[in-house]
């Protein structure tokens, strides 16, 4: 490939930075989900489970009584925690009819979610490389990390982590608990991940890729033009010289 390559940032992240707080809000409270005034929220977004993506693994219970378990650790009038589960776990968390005010629509844009998240609680997933443009505090849920290291791998080792591993949901709660704590101790390893993830991701990624694309496209226009220019020349040439000899 000899054309241009464009290192930026993800766009998406751009929705993540900029998206208005009131307006992500509205969307949730038209589907059923209200965010309480002055609580933080903490979002819970796991990967799915299994061998095989289109059958995954799915337990309502885990998330039901993981939420609930939870609760009881930490400050709830401080707190509010929103299920968002991988998009093929969603149809069966649904189906059982276990979560209100709490469980988020496959189709909500991810980015746009993040952008009120306070606290991310994942596991496998990537999407927390994506949270780390925010510079809010990620914990890691990884209590079958074993079992999930040998049939999907990962993508980067538990100590490397920009946040604690955990295999418990009371550790959890200590972590949130004492989230200064947590945060003064991965502060390298979160700037290091950020570094490796998402270091151009600051809210204005699009643009600058559209400006670079629109700059390529009208110097690529006056190539062209200039090309067809010269051809223009060489005809008016040829039959100028062509009538000379006429």
């Amino acid at each position: 490939y000899n054309g241009s390559i464009i290192e930026e940032g993800y766009p998406r992240n751009d929705r993540l930075l900029n998206c208005p707080k009131e307006e992500i809000k509205s969307i949730l409270l038209k589907y059923g989900i209200e965010l309480e005034k002055d609580k933080q929220v903490i979002l819970y977004a796991p990967t799915w489970k299994g061998a095989d993506y289109n059958k995954p693994e799915v337990n309502p219970d885990d998330y039901y009584n993981f939420k609930r378990e939870l609760e009881e650790y930490i400050d709830t009038d401080k707190y509010q925690i929103l299920l968002k589960p991988h998009q093929v776990v969603y149809k069966e968390l649904v189906k059982s009819g276990m979560f209100s005010n709490s469980l988020i629509p496959a189709f909500i844009d991810t980015n746009e979610l993040l952008s009120i998240t306070d606290i991310l609680i994942s596991d496998y997933s990537s999407i927390f490389f994506d949270f780390l443009a925010s510079d809010k505090p990620v914990l890691f849920y990884i209590p079958d990390l074993e079992e999930y290291k040998n049939y999907r791998g990962l993508y980067m080792e538990p100590d490397k982590l920009p946040g604690p591993a955990l295999t418990s949901v009371k550790e959890i709660g200590n972590s949130i608990n004492n989230l200064g704590e947590v945060i003064n101790k991965y502060k390298d390893s979160y700037s290091q991940a950020k570094n490796f993830a998402c270091p151009y991701d600051d809210g204005n990624v699009s643009s600058r890729i559209v400006d670079i694309v629109l700059e390529e496209i009208l110097l690529i226009q006056m190539v062209i033009h200039t090309a067809l220019l010269n051809v223009k020349i060489q005809r008016r040439n040829y039959y100028s010289l062509a009538a000379d000899f006429a």
